[in-house]
């Protein structure tokens, strides 16, 4: 059986590998966005408008799950956890990316510039390429007080 931190490992090189995610809100509305970070602790983010219609479905139900495929390899990679809208100009400028200037000209100080970031309670893993493909189900990290365990969704 492979280990968290194995695992974890895998979940990044596939996020990597992906062309673009789709962030899927609590009503499963689904949109392409390029995540701009992924920390140790498994927060990552992106930017959007702050009015757009995901802000006010996130500050409505912050429940958000971002999907990762990379096709050539055959994996993917969900990420789900709690949504949190910022407007915070440090922050943004901390984890600005010039690729973003083509949507938002004006950088992180545009006004209409929201990140959301995401905190993962929940990663699911499945790579024929890796071998991370228990039975036909995938592998499932959960969060919980004293840290990572493993699952699967074969696992009622």
């Amino acid at each position: 059986m492979r280990s968290v931190e194995d695992l974890h490992r895998a979940a990044r090189d596939i996020i990597a590998a992906s062309a673009a995610p789709w962030a899927i809100t609590s009503d499963l509305t689904a949109r392409v966005v390029q995540t701009v970070f992924l920390t140790d602790d498994w927060r990552t983010g992106f930017f959007t408008g702050r009015t757009t219609r995901k802000v006010l479905l996130l500050k409505r139900n912050a429940s958000l799950t971002l999907a990762y495929h990379a096709t050539e390899e055959g994996s993917y990679v969900t990420v789900h956890g709690k949504a949190e809208v910022t407007e915070d100009k440090e922050r943004k400028r901390a984890v600005w990316q010039p690729s973003l200037d083509r949507w938002y000209p004006d950088g992180p100080a545009d006004p209409d510039l929201a990140l959301i970031e995401l905190s993962a309670q929940h990663i699911e893993i499945w790579s024929a390429s890796r071998g991370i493909m228990p039975g036909t189900g995938a592998v499932i990290l959960t969060r919980g007080a004293d840290g990572w365990t493993l699952g699967s969704s074969e696992t009622p």
